[in-house]
């Protein structure tokens, strides 16, 4: 695998802010089921709906004092992530960046029926399952015991999970292993949680990024956790 260049762990992570602001019994996935004609998004929640409908996107940046010209900066970060996705269907550097390209794209209402972003992220998705269903759930590089940061990348990961799956589930696209994996990954933060109420990791006293990942994760997660 090739090295990743400086600046586009930071690319991917501003990207998926801007985008989102605007609006184990398993086996690893091989194939993917197409999907049908259906694309109504009437289950869908209503703060991920509004994403959907570019009419309200666009109102609602007027109102915060956007310009047309930003939605335009998305698409064009959205392009980026697609010419520099690789071909296991990751990005370079930290494997929670995965996570954030597909949020990026989520965020946008671009899912795997999308005509211009859907293969990037029926591959990001199949990644992020691979990885979990190789690592025991954990949408992660290694384990508690090895990776002292993996509350980051675990919750980044099973939060863009997450929204996957509400849109296929929606959408009744097939991704095999999605909805399990969502299951599981929001599981291990539960049982991973310490007794004070946050989760460990290496890093400096006194910051709350761990714990307001996870639960931002868990919000995400287990209400779709279990099929409607």
């Amino acid at each position: 695998m090739k090295l990743h260049t400086p600046h586009r762990p930071a690319a991917i992570a501003t990207l998926s802010i801007i985008v989102i602001g605007l609006i184990s019994g398993f086996n690893a996935v091989t194939t993917v089921a197409a999907p049908v004609a259906d694309t109504g998004f009437g289950m869908i929640p209503a703060s991920m709906k509004m994403r959907c409908s570019k009419a309200d996107r666009m109102t609602r940046l007027k109102e915060a004092g956007g310009t047309p010209e930003c939605e335009e900066a998305v698409v064009q970060g959205l392009n980026w992530l697609k010419s520099t996705q690789r071909e296991e269907g990751d990005w370079p550097g930290n494997l929670a960046n995965t996570g954030l390209a597909l949020l990026a794209y989520l965020g946008h209402c671009e899912t795997p029926v999308s005509a211009e972003y859907g293969d990037s992220c029926v591959r990001a998705m199949t990644f992020l399952i691979n990885v979990a269903v190789k690592n025991k759930g954990w949408i992660a590089t290694g384990t508690p015991a090895t990776n002292k940061a993996i509350c980051y990348e675990h919750a980044i990961n099973t939060y863009a999970i997450a929204e996957a799956t509400t849109f296929c589930r929606q959408l009744k696209i097939n991704i095999p292993n999605l909805e399990k994996v969502c299951q599981v990954a929001g599981q291990l933060i539960i049982d991973n949680q310490t007794k004070q109420g946050g989760w460990s990791l290496l890093r400096e006293p006194g910051d709350d990024e761990p714990r307001w990942r996870a639960m931002e994760a868990l919000q995400r997660a287990l209400p779709r956790s279990t099929p409607q």
